[in-house]
């Protein structure tokens, strides 16, 4: 495959869509990973301020 046919099929308006769903699909794999750092987050600074009391 030369370098023009491979530069014509990353520029192509469906590698374009396919690079969108995918970053789509990722967001939606870490969102909830992302809530539960935060969860965590605020159990470890609950923690530290009723320790202080």
């Amino acid at each position: 495959m030369s370098l023009s046919d491979l530069s014509d099929i990353f520029d192509s308006q469906g590698f374009k869509q396919l690079q969108k769903a995918k970053e789509a699909e990722n967001q939606l794999l870490i969102a909830p990973l992302d809530r539960l750092n935060e969860v965590i987050r605020g159990l470890n600074n609950l923690g530290k301020a009723l320790s202080h009391r």
